[in-house]
């Protein structure tokens, strides 16, 4: 059972957070090509995003990666009061 999601409270600066993801049918569809690509993508929205993706695993049928959002960043500040932690009772 996946355990309930934590998020950073708004008075921290910063927070990380651990990010995954698989493929469809746990298939296994990432080739070199695929990869270089999705890092490609990857760095794209670090920059628009104003997130550091501080580490990251990407196989042939999933990715995990470890984000740092920056808090005080507008957009991030913007939207961060929206994004409710579930109730952990």
């Amino acid at each position: 059972m996946r355990q309930p999601r934590l998020f950073a409270p708004p008075s921290w600066s910063s927070a990380c957070y651990h990010c995954v993801s698989r493929v469809v049918d746990r298939q296994h569809v990432l080739g070199d090509e695929e990869k270089a690509e999705f890092i490609r993508l990857m760095r794209l929205y670090e920059k628009l995003c104003q997130v550091r993706v501080l580490t990251y695993c990407l196989m042939s049928n999933h990715f995990h990666l470890l984000v740092c959002l920056i808090l005080s960043v507008p957009l991030l500040k913007h939207l961060h009061p929206h994004v409710k932690p579930p109730s952990l009772a």
